[in-house]
C-alpha cells in the first residue's frame, strides 16, 4: 500500500510545484566546500540525505534503498568566485523517477549562505555565465503531457540582483518537443 501512495505521488508530482523548500548545509565554508559538501546533510522533498563520500540512499525502515542521493556537481564561479553551483541527484531505484535539485549559494564573509534553490523532476541542465549568472533548461509538462515526456523545454537565464541579494530571472524561453505518445 505504501509503494503504491508513493508511485502515485511520483507521478502526480510535475504538476503539483514544491510543497517545501529543500536546503543545504547552513554552515559552508568559502574555502573548499566541496569536501564539507561530500559529507552534508541536505533536506530533500524525498527526505533527509546525510551524505558520505557523496552518497547515501534513503530507504523506509524494512526495505532496501528507495532513492539513491548522489552529489553531481559543485562548482565555484563568478568575480572571484563568489558563487558555488550544488546539484544533487535523486534516484527512485525501487520505482520510477528521478530528481534534481538545484542549490546556488552566495560568498559572504568566509561562508556561503543559500540564494537559490528548486528541484526539477528528470533533472536540469544549468549552464554557469561569466559574471553572475546562469541558465537552466528544464522540461515542462503539459496538461496531457505522459510522465516521462513533457512536451516543452523551457530555458531560464537567472542574474544576480545586488539589491534583492538573490538570482532573478531575467528571460525565459520555451520550445516544443518532438516526443512520440
Amino acid at each position: 500500500m505504501t509503494k503504491l501512495l508513493l508511485a502515485i505521488l511520483v507521478a502526480f508530482m510535475p504538476f503539483a510545484g514544491n510543497a517545501q523548500a529543500e536546503s543545504g548545509p547552513s554552515q559552508l565554508p568559502c574555502r573548499d566546500p566541496t569536501s564539507v559538501l561530500r559529507e552534508a546533510v541536505f533536506t530533500l522533498d524525498i527526505g533527509t540525505a546525510h551524505l558520505h563520500d557523496g552518497k547515501d540512499c534513503l530507504a523506509e525502515p524494512g526495505f532496501s534503498c528507495d532513492w539513491s542521493v548522489t552529489l553531481r556537481r559543485t562548482e565555484e564561479w563568478g568575480v572571484h568566485q563568489r558563487f558555488l553551483l550544488v546539484e544533487i541527484d535523486a534516484d527512485h531505484v525501487s520505482g520510477t523517477g528521478q530528481w534534481e535539485s538545484v542549490f546556488v549559494y552566495r560568498c559572504q564573509g568566509d561562508m556561503y549562505v543559500s540564494v537559490f534553490s528548486n528541484r526539477f523532476l528528470y533533472g536540469a541542465k544549468v549552464q554557469l555565465g561569466a559574471n553572475s549568472d546562469f541558465w537552466l533548461t528544464t522540461g515542462v509538462w503539459r496538461r496531457n503531457d505522459p510522465t516521462c515526456c513533457p512536451s516543452v523545454e523551457q530555458r531560464r537565464h537567472y542574474v544576480w540582483n545586488n539589491g534583492q541579494r538573490r538570482f532573478v530571472a531575467a528571460e525565459s524561453s520555451e520550445k516544443p518537443l518532438n516526443v512520440r505518445k
